[in-house]
């Protein structure tokens, strides 16, 4: 008796193992095992298909890319599928696509548009079709524009066909995609343009307005010396916390130039770290020699220029006849630098500089130097920003992998214009004839998607080239 309950449980042991093995496999057709076990399964009912994308939900900043599978699970053969999804084109963009490990080797488009927000996919597969959990349809890589929740939804044109052209897909049971969009961190200080006043003020100027811009509100400060970090600094400007900053400066005198070194801390508490520089004289009358060096004024650029920017003029202008020079770092002397101005010597002064790049902040410390040999000690800060990439344009199909889209086979019925079953080059009522005169039929010459029989599917194509 005790021997024949033993057996009786190895016997059962042996059944279940042998179910949970053939469970595991079905619910890893189509794909490696480690894979797999980490899609969410989508389990479809009695004579259904549902489609699913994978990853269904995530979080991500702006500028970022991830990469969404759209997959297909039947319980019956699929031998075509049209999957036609939505988005947000100024939440997430495509960038692009591809199909060349789908369960569906035929494909008739793979297309997408980031103005219009929609994927476009319609392809097909050899009888009996695809039956199981998870087949792969297509890999898209999106990147996240702006801060939102950002939905990826089917349209109600979608379809999942069966041999004999019966659609059963389920839209309404089917996942869709819910992903957030958050911004990066402010990581950048103001950039600051503008400032005045420059050149020479009259002789018996004691005081004045010293101004500059930024291109974010900020609190400005300002030192009478080189290298004062902002939160060391004791000078904050009387009218600032916006984008256009001022203050009155006392204590001028004749014949004197005066230096201001301004930084600019924004709302989250980033503070330059180089200082701008405010310069001007105040003339004396029957000076006997010329012991000041150049002011220097109106840096340009200034702010952010376009995305793509690789090259730009950056130029300045001073109160007498100069040579400028500029280094790419600050504290450089006049006579160590050694990147020229390629127009220079008279009162403006341009050169153009090279390597810029998007979403980048770029500085350079200008010293001018007289016909006396007065050289300015001070950096004249000009600086501007690359604004970050725009959306990638619209576009079609495919890439990725080595064949996307194609998939590696070609389209019957009509030459190289699909739904042509005439071959006339064109698309018109007479094809529509032919395709209904042979519906349901096999080998029809009107078998667009390749599935052995005219059907709806062949239709759908057809009239999507329509006139063409």
């Amino acid at each position: 008796m005790r021997e024949r309950f033993f057996i009786g449980f190895a016997i059962l042991f042996v059944i279940l193992l042998v179910a949970g093995m053939r469970v595991v496999n079905d619910s890893l057709e189509g794909g490696g095992i480690l894979p797999r076990l980490f899609l969410s399964q989508v389990v479809p009912g009695p004579n259904e298909a549902l489609y699913g994308v994978t990853p269904s939900s995530g979080t991500f900043n702006v500028n970022d890319t991830f990469q969404v599978d759209l997959r297909v699970s039947s319980s019956e053969g699929v031998t075509s599928i049209k999957a036609y999804l939505d988005y947000d084109p100024s939440l997430i963009a495509v960038t692009s696509m591809g199909s060349s490990s789908s369960a569906f080797p035929t494909w008739w488009e793979d297309t997408f548009d980031n103005t219009a927000g929609k994927l476009k996919f319609l392809a097909s597969a050899p009888t009996p079709g695809f039956i199981g959990n998870n087949g792969l349809i297509a890999q898209i890589t999106f990147r996240a524009m702006g801060e939102g929740t950002a939905s990826l939804m089917y349209d109600a044109t979608s379809l999942a066909l069966k041999p004999n052209d019966t659609n059963i897909l389920n839209i309404a049971g089917s996942t869709t995609g819910t992903y957030t969009i958050v911004g990066l961190p402010d990581a950048d200080p103001s950039v600051r343009s503008n400032g005045v006043p420059n050149g020479t003020l009259p002789a018996g100027t004691i005081s004045t307005s010293i101004s500059l811009a930024t291109d974010e509100n900020a609190v400005c400060r300002y030192a009478l010396t080189a290298g004062v970090a902002y939160g060391s600094m004791t000078n904050t400007l009387s009218t600032t916390g916006g984008t256009s900053h001022s203050a009155t400066v006392t204590g001028l005198s004749d014949g004197g130039t005066f230096s201001y070194f301004v930084r600019c801390q924004d709302e989250v508490g980033n503070a330059n770290t180089t200082d701008f520089l405010i310069e001007f004289s105040v003339a004396e009358a029957g000076q006997p020699s010329d012991t000041t060096p150049p002011s220097r004024a109106d840096g340009a650029p200034t702010g952010t220029l376009a995305s793509g920017t690789t090259l730009s003029s950056v130029s300045l202008t001073t109160d007498e006849n100069a040579t400028c020079r500029y280094a790419t770092g600050a504290g450089v002397s006049y006579g160590l630098m050694t990147n020229f101005f390629s127009v220079t010597g008279g009162t403006s002064h341009s050169n153009t500089v090279s390597g810029l790049s998007d979403g980048n902040i770029f500085s350079y410390y200008v010293r001018c130097q007289d016909g006396t040999g007065n050289a300015n000690a001070t950096d004249f800060l000009i600086e501007f920003r690359i604004a970050s990439p725009p959306p990638p344009p619209s576009g079609g199909g495919g890439g990725g992998g080595g064949g996307g889209g194609g998939g590696g086979s070609t389209a019957s019925g009509g030459g190289t214009l699909k739904g042509d079953c005439n071959r006339d080059s064109k698309v018109n009522i007479f094809d529509l004839s032919i395709l209904l005169s042979s519906w349901q039929r096999v080998a029809s010459a009107c078998d667009l998607n390749g599935d052995g029989t005219a059907n709806i599917f062949d239709l759908s194509i057809l009239l999507s080239n329509w006139t063409r």
